[in-house]
């Protein structure tokens, strides 16, 4: 491993220095004895002035691969009616912020032209759904932005990042500074396997097409996600600003590199029962952060 990081150090230069635990879901002010944690990352950025306060990293929520279909209660849980709503959707019959959260130019195609449901529709406790997989990559050339928190879709790809650039930026503002420090990446695995058969996301892909098992060009999408994540570090690594992911390590590790920290949710407890990864888990996982810091 260490022959291998030797032959490719852009990829696992060490980027942050600042290390401590990894806050999910709530606001950390809200933590009774918070300091007692060691906090040094924030999903979501509730309460960016206290973070900024304490040397804590907030980080903006994105989920680049999905669209998450909220569908009312009277309607069925089929596809069609889930295509019914997102149809009624892209032409405003919930208002602009519903039409704009369709990324009607960001949803893949499958061979016949359909709009493939990632998911089948259903319920969770957060949303009655259908969800939607999205291409993370602008189908139409742009100008580089740095994704808001609401749209699901990014920027023109761009060239990579020189070798000396990157490791030059390993050295740069190793703490966080006043406001957003960069972007979370959730869920960077879903999709990964999806076919796009979308023609016109083909012009801006900088990365080669993939044949399905009868010769048809498509896109593979953790291909697409793996840009998304590298225009994103393109843009934020002249700045202490960078993305911070999450993916099960052992699903997907291409775009580990990209990131400064890589993260995953695990569950440990089952029926009471203390049941942690094995090490070999652990073993294959470990070598994609090298030097980095990781969190679960």
């Amino acid at each position: 491993m260490q022959k291998y990081y030797d032959l490719f150090p852009q990829h696992f230069a060490k980027r942050v220095t600042h290390e401590g635990v990894w806050m999910p879901f709530s606001d950390i002010a809200k933590v009774p004895g918070f300091d007692d944690f060691g906090f040094a990352f924030q999903e979501g950025a509730p309460n960016v002035p206290f973070d900024d306060q304490h040397g804590i990293a907030s980080f903006v929520y994105v989920e680049p691969t999905s669209h998450w279909l909220a569908m009312p209660r009277d309607v069925p849980r089929t596809y069609e009616s889930a295509l019914s709503v997102l149809n009624k959707d892209l032409a405003g019959a919930r208002g602009k912020d519903a039409s704009e959260m369709c990324g009607r130019h960001s949803h893949q195609r499958d061979r016949g032209g359909r709009w493939p449901p990632l998911l089948l529709p259903g319920e969770s406790p957060l949303v009655r759904w259908g969800v939607f997989s999205l291409n993370p990559i602008r189908p139409f050339p742009q100008p580089p932005i740095i994704p808001s928190t609401r749209r699901r879709s990014c920027s023109k790809p761009s060239p990579p990042p020189s070798r000396s650039t990157n490791l030059q930026a390993s050295t740069r503002n190793p703490l966080p500074g006043p406001g957003l420090d960069g972007v979370y990446l959730d869920s960077l695995e879903m999709g990964s396997g999806e076919l796009n058969y979308r023609r016109e996301h083909f012009r801006t892909a900088s990365v080669p097409l993939v044949f399905d098992r009868e010769g048809h060009p498509c896109q593979l999408g953790i291909f697409n996600t793996w840009t998304f994540e590298r225009d994103i570090a393109v843009q934020m690594r002249a700045r202490w600003q960078a993305p911070l992911r999450q993916c099960r390590p052992l699903e997907v590790r291409l775009p580990r590199h990209a990131a400064r920290c890589a993260r995953t949710e695990v569950n440990w407890l089952n029926h009471g029962e203390y049941l942690p990864d094995s090490d070999a888990v652990m073993n294959s996982a470990a070598p994609c952060a090298a030097r980095s810091p990781t969190a679960s």
